[in-house]
């Protein structure tokens, strides 16, 4: 039996169309990034969702990110919210209250030296390397070629 997309995931244009978002979710582990699902769920809600931290952001989803992103949105005073908030939102279909859905820092208070970087062990978009896009292997290819040439003539 198949679903309709649109019944499996709803979209709801414009439930969070004055929220503009920084994406920062990583699992436990901090090895798996999980910014693209979240962000996928607040532009079905009708936010925006910037790539990067910036000024036009009013709402940083936080789970288990960096320290730097907590200072900067601690410092610029948008609203940390965690990953409950986006799914109620969804629930309801509507802007739900921030302030039931704190984000938790679980960096606070632990030495530089204890925290650890953040190792993304998603594969990157492999590119192939050919003649075309490595200068490198053209060189080699350039002169395998004019080897074979002279093979040829002699």
């Amino acid at each position: 039996m198949e679903f309709p997309v649109a019944a499996l995931s709803p979209v709801y244009e414009n439930v969070l169309a004055d929220v503009t978002a920084y994406v920062e979710v990583w699992s436990s582990s901090r090895r798996e990034n999980y910014s693209k699902t979240f962000s996928q769920q607040l532009l079905n809600l009708g936010a925006k969702v910037s790539k990067t931290f910036n000024k036009h952001v009013t709402h940083v989803i936080f789970k288990d990110g960096h320290q730097g992103t907590w200072d900067k949105a601690v410092k610029a005073g948008v609203k940390l919210v965690s990953v409950l908030w986006v799914e109620k939102c969804r629930e309801a279909a509507a802007h739900i209250d921030e302030s039931g859905f704190p984000a938790i820092n679980t960096n606070d208070g632990l030495p530089q030296i204890v925290k650890k970087k953040h190792k993304c062990m998603q594969p990157k978009d492999f590119v192939e390397k050919t003649p075309e896009n490595d200068r490198r292997m053209q060189r080699k290819f350039d002169e395998m070629s004019k080897a074979l040439k002279v093979q040829k003539a002699a």
